[in-house]
């Protein structure tokens, strides 16, 4: 079994949606749908809704999602407020 295959069952019944959850991750208007952070979840939280990813189960903040965006669409924090660009808050660390 691979590590992504026992991820998915561990979080397989988890019907709930945490408070905020949707709110937490978006994808600007540079999104062109390819699909490849819905592809590279490794929980499968991630779902396509209009060619646009939706973020609402609970998210291990891997951050794949944001770092196989290939045109950095992929936010994290309120949109209304101040967002966190995951590649730059990731490539800043090291």
């Amino acid at each position: 079994m691979w590590v992504k295959d026992i991820i998915k069952w561990i979080f397989k019944k988890e019907e709930w949606r945490p408070p905020g959850m949707a709110d937490r991750f978006f994808c600007t208007e540079a999104c062109d749908g390819c699909g490849l952070c819905y592809r590279s979840c490794p929980t499968g939280h991630i779902r396509m809704e209009k060619g646009k990813p939706v973020w609402d189960k609970p998210c291990l903040m891997c951050a794949s999602c944001a770092d196989i965006c290939p045109v950095d669409a992929i936010r994290y924090g309120n949109p209304d407020l101040v967002n966190i660009n995951l590649n730059t808050a990731i490539d800043n660390k090291e």
